[in-house]
């Protein structure tokens, strides 16, 4: 084989590689700059304000957030509670809604994924335990358990809150497929 044609091969290959480590490296780029990343390996958190596409709805409506829907039905503000499992204090936004899941098959319901966030920008995530209870002895449990396309059903969820927090909004997207959701924002006072 000629020496010249054996060169451009070998060039030609080392011009392949080169390109698609270069494919490679934009897309790592594009990936790692996406919306919330701030550059060191962490991910901040847009304020419902910056976020695009970002729906607001009302307590007592009903939140169309693709294939589901829900209503906040009551939103208060608690110093504690009381459950069979016996008394809560601290500082508590209570949250109860309806769920009405528009999916085509049953699904099971996962962990909440809701925040809420206070005036200071401040976020929260919900309290597992005191949900559990609230939710339990109020007869508004929804987390692993099953849901039927086309029903409704209440639910509730507790946000331990900073004692000067105040001036609520509540982050929501569809409890079943959160990520295929719309987000809608809920102020609660």
């Amino acid at each position: 084989m000629n020496r010249w044609i054996k060169y451009g091969l070998i060039g030609c290959g080392a011009l392949s590689v080169l390109g698609v480590l270069l494919v490679g490296l934009v897309m790592a780029v594009v990936l790692l700059s996406g919306p919330g990343n701030t550059g060191d390996g962490t991910t901040g958190q847009k304020g419902a304000a910056q976020e695009e596409g970002v729906m607001s709805c009302q307590t007592g409506e009903a939140c169309d957030l693709g294939a589901s829907a829900v209503k906040v039905t009551k939103a208060e503000m608690k110093d504690g509670f009381t459950t069979r499992a016996g008394n809560f204090e601290g500082n508590f936004v209570v949250i109860e809604f309806d769920y009405i899941y528009g999916g085509t098959k049953p699904a099971t319901m996962p962990l909440y994924s809701w925040k809420i966030e206070d005036s200071d920008g401040r976020t929260y995530n919900y309290s597992s335990d005191e949900t559990l209870e609230y939710a339990v002895y109020r007869d508004l449990i929804l987390e692993a358990h099953g849901i039927n396309p086309g029903t409704t059903k209440s639910g509730a969820i507790v946000f331990e809150v900073a004692p000067d927090a105040e001036n609520f909004t509540l982050h929501l997207r569809d409890l079943v497929r959160p990520r295929a959701s719309k987000r809608a924002d809920v102020p609660l006072g």
